[in-house]
């Protein structure tokens, strides 16, 4: 373990120190010595998850890679049982998903010829910052760990120390860049003992704590000075001179999808809606009964307002529209006990229209129904909308059900079996959820893996008698039940 440790970087040393000291935190009491021989995988799935809220992914990777080496350490030394250090979950990364790493060859020449410009000290700081990054090629790390003995002024060369590998190499120093390192050595750093080569300009000096503290003032010198707005990350002077080939920039956002139009939607069929007698009448909408018409034809809600708000593209489509409308109209105001819009009224009109239609014509229109009610509530002209309240109430997205269901005879019952069962509601259900939310927050998307143990949960839920059976026994059945 000792040669591991010497091959490893202080700051990877300190990074995996901290996260052990972390996970042993949050164990608590379990975290004495003898009390780990118990740890398991739920364990360490819920510190990950705890610690997975407030982490960006490539965090996430880190902290799962320190994890793993402490989890290691434990089985190597005897501590725990098991050696759960492949269980640990990385998050996923996807290919080309972050912002461009390097700018191009004229975007770097724009910062550098903007960036010359600035005379405060600040301004000569950056710029031989800026020089060091595009033109050697150092890393933002490198540069700020250079000290001012890493200048052999003499022999033109400049020594960098790699923090990752503790090693050391020596890059030439070039005219340009010795020239603005000497300009900002001679009229803007301050006077201090710090041996680092770059400081901050303000008291208390003190020089940069890493690499990412560079990024505050990249993009600065390329928003103010008209450069490029284009976002990347700190190192990307450095990468720019490493990578002569850096991604470009991707495509522009594409255009918005505009709203689709309900324009022709529902024209099948519906010119056969109208007529005369109960058995030729469309399935239409209204307020329902004489007074309810008469309210909203006093507020200008009435079915021809609506047909002519949908803009309908064939020359007979409003008539059809106007045929169920007014059809559905007229049955409440002849047929409704108390001459209003309700579930009872709407399902006496669809027993009355099945004897006619066939179901999918019915249901298409009593989806052109369900639209002027829902328009018609939007307006006040009614107070709801029996379709839309039986959508909400028995958690269904769509009319057809509902409407398939309220023609049974057993209405009732064929509502409640519309109802959704919970969302792992099962003996199982908190076991998959917590893996659901685990995996997505180490950024995962896993919605198919999700819709899969949903319906696993719906079949348990059917299934209480399978509580505390093996997990062989639930997947032989669930493997019949789905052949």
């Amino acid at each position: 373990m000792d040669e591991r440790l010497a091959r490893l970087s202080q700051v990877t040393v300190a990074d995996r120190g901290a996260e052990a000291r972390r996970f042993l935190d949050w164990l608590g009491q379990r975290a004495a010595r003898g009390e780990l021989a118990d740890l398991a995988l739920v364990d360490v799935d819920a510190y990950v998850k705890d610690r997975a809220g407030s982490l960006r992914r490539r965090t996430l990777d880190g902290l799962a890679t320190n994890i793993r080496s402490f989890l290691r350490w434990l089985h190597m030394t005897g501590q725990t049982t098991h050696d759960l250090s492949s269980t640990v979950i990385t998050p996923s990364f996807h290919a080309f998903e972050s912002i461009p790493s390097a700018l191009r060859a004229q975007e770097v020449r724009k910062v550098l010829a903007a960036t010359r410009q600035d005379c405060p000290p600040k301004g000569m700081r950056d710029y031989a910052i800026l020089m060091l990054l595009s033109t050697n090629g150092v890393r933002a790390g490198e540069v700020v760990a250079l000290r001012l003995d890493d200048i052999y002024w003499r022999e033109e060369v400049i020594r960098i120390r790699h923090s990752k590998t503790d090693s050391t190499s020596y890059l030439t120093l070039l005219p340009e860049v010795g020239g603005a390192l000497l300009k900002y050595l001679q009229k803007s750093r301050p006077k201090t003992p710090i041996r680092e080569m770059f400081i901050r300009c303000r008291a208390p000096y003190r020089p940069f704590k890493d690499g990412s503290s560079l990024y505050g003032l990249v993009v600065p010198a390329r928003s103010r000075r008209g450069g490029p707005h284009r976002q990347t990350r700190s190192s990307c002077l450095s990468s720019c001179v490493r990578n002569e080939h850096a991604p470009r920039d991707g495509a522009g956002e594409g255009n918005r999808r505009c709203a689709g139009s309900p324009r022709g939607r529902f024209d099948i069929g519906l010119s056969e809606a109208g007529g005369a007698g109960p058995a030729c009448r469309g399935l239409g909408d209204s307020d329902g009964g004489e007074a309810m018409k008469t309210a909203a034809t006093s507020t200008g809600v009435t079915p021809q307002n609506y047909v002519r708000e949908l803009l309908l593209r064939a020359p007979k489509a409003p008539k059809g529209y106007l045929g169920i409308l007014q059809g559905f109209q007229r049955f409440v105001a002849e047929q409704a006990e108390d001459k209003s819009v309700s579930p009872k009224t709407v399902r006496h009109r669809l027993n009355d229209r099945i004897r006619v239609w066939p179901f999918h014509r019915l249901a298409e229109r009593a989806r052109v129904v369900d639209r002027i009610l829902n328009w018609m509530v939007s307006r006040r002209a009614l107070p709801n909308n029996p379709f839309a309240d039986l959508r909400t109430e028995y958690g269904q997205r769509a009319t057809a059900p509902v409407v398939r269901a309220l023609l049974n005879p057993n209405f009732e019952a064929a509502l409640e079996a519309l109802r959704p069962a919970l969302r792992f509601g099962s003996f199982l259900g908190p076991v998959m959820r917590d893996d659901v939310a685990l995996m997505q927050a180490m950024g995962y998307r896993y919605t198919t893996q999700e819709k899969r143990f949903l319906r696993l949960d719906r079949f348990l839920q059917g299934r209480p008698d399978l509580s505390g059976r093996p997990l062989t026994v639930l997947i032989r059945e669930w493997t019949n039940r789905s052949a």
